[in-house]
C-alpha cells in the first residue's frame, strides 16, 4: 500500500503525554544609537509545535519511528493539531460539517462563519483551520462569539492574521482543526522509560506553501 503525504492520522494514532502547538513569530529587533528598541515582522507568524507519547511497549515504540522516518526529515508533511484544545471548548459533541468563512475584516484579524449549530458558541482559544485548496491556515480565536439561530457566527478576533490566501466561503474544520508540519532537524528523541518501555518525542515547524 503506498503511502499518502501529508499525513493525516500520525498525531491522532499517538497516545500522548504531553503536546502544544505555538506561536513562532518571525520579528527581528534592533536598537538605535539612541537606544530605542525597533521590531520588524520579518514575515506572517507560524506556529510551532511539540509531541510527546506516554510509555509504550518497546516494540510499538519502534513503530512510531517507523511513522515518523516516513516524512524523511522535513521532505514530507504531516497535519497536527494542539491536543490541548482539539475540540471546541463548549461542544465537543457536534459534527460541525459545513462551516464556511462567511465575512473577513478588512484588517484580517477578525472574521465570522456560517453554517454553525443555532446557538453555538466559539470560545475564546478554540482552534479552528480554513483549507484555501493549498494551504491549512490555523488559527486561535482570541474572543469569543455564539452562532445565531440561522448559524451565523457573531465576529470574533483571530491570531495569528488571516494571510491573503484565505477568502469568504472556504472551509472551516473546528474539531481538530490543524496546520501542515515538517519535523524539525534532529529533534526526534526516544526515551528509555523501564527495561521495557520507551517514550517517543519529536517538534515540528508550520509549512505554508
Amino acid at each position: 500500500m503506498a503511502l499518502v503525504f501529508p499525513k493525516t492520522d500520525l498525531i491522532q494514532g499517538l497516545k500522548l503525554r504531553d503536546g502544544w502547538i505555538m506561536p513562532q513569530w518571525r520579528q527581528e529587533r534592533s536598537t538605535t544609537a539612541g537606544g530605542q528598541s525597533i521590531l520588524k515582522d520579518m514575515g506572517p507568524m507560524l506556529w510551532a509545535a511539540f509531541y510527546e507519547t506516554t510509555a509504550m511497549a518497546r516494540d510499538d515504540a519502534i513503530d512510531v519511528e517507523t511513522d515518523l522516518m516516513t516524512l524523511q526529515g522535513g521532505i514530507n508533511l504531516f497535519e497536527g493539531y494542539d491536543p490541548r484544545r482539539a475540540l471546541p471548548k463548549s461542544d465537543d459533541q457536534s459534527v460541525l460539517d459545513g462551516v464556511t468563512v462567511n465575512a473577513i475584516r478588512s484588517d484580517r484579524l477578525a472574521l465570522r462563519l456560517a453554517g454553525l449549530p443555532a446557538g453555538f458558541e466559539v470560545s475564546k482559544s478554540d482552534y479552528l483551520s480554513i483549507n484555501d485548496g493549498l494551504n491549512l491556515h490555523l488559527l486561535r480565536a482570541a474572543t469569543g462569539a455564539v452562532a445565531s439561530s440561522t448559524g451565523l457566527s457573531a465576529w470574533f478576533e483571530v491570531r495569528g492574521a488571516l494571510r491573503a490566501g484565505v477568502a469568504v466561503g472556504q472551509p472551516v474544520k473546528l474539531r481538530y482543526p490543524c496546520a501542515r508540519f515538517m519535523i524539525e532537524k534532529d529533534s526526534i528523541s526516544r526515551q528509555r522509560v523501564s527495561e521495557m518501555n520507551d517514550a517517543i518525542s519529536f517538534s515540528a515547524v508550520q509549512v505554508i506553501l
